[in-house]
């Protein structure tokens, strides 16, 4: 939990979560964004897995933003910027922009849900809904992506 402040992660880190949610909330006075390094040469890598337990409130969820905050939300990741991402990653009220690279990680199972997202990188999310079964993340029948633009 991320209270009143954004994840940053820094320059030429590895970070692998291991059933964990990170959640980012607070009182709408701080920016609360995942911020990679930006420039030339740096890089850095997030690689995120969600809980998977039966009983856990945040089961399937790997990054969610308080649906509260909208102010400072906004996220823009470099061309340094790699996110693998498996189960739900929520960021309903931000405007994502991506240099880098962004997609599934393991499991080969991700829900992106942002306001807008645009990529001038690389784009490898896997929607595959066998996948996500063993995360425990819900499927629907239907349409499995929608672009929106």
């Amino acid at each position: 939990m991320i209270e009143n402040g954004s994840l940053i992660v820094d320059d030429k880190s590895s970070i692998n979560t291991a059933r964990t949610a990170i959640v980012l909330t607070g009182n709408n006075n701080w920016p609360a964004k995942v911020e990679f390094p930006t420039g030339a040469g740096k890089a850095s890598t997030l690689t995120l897995a969600p809980p998977t337990g039966a009983g856990n409130p945040w089961k399937a969820v790997s990054l969610y933003l308080d649906p509260k905050l909208t102010k400072d939300v906004d996220n823009t990741w470099g061309p340094g910027a790699d996110l693998n991402g498996d189960g739900f990653v929520y960021l309903g009220n931000s405007n994502l922009v991506t240099y880098g690279n962004s997609g599934s990680s393991n499991s080969k199972c991700t829900k992106f849900v942002a306001n807008s997202f645009v990529t001038n990188g690389a784009v490898n999310l896997n929607f595959a809904q066998q996948n996500c079964k063993g995360l425990g993340l819900k499927q629907w029948d239907g349409i499995f992506a929608r672009l929106i633009r």
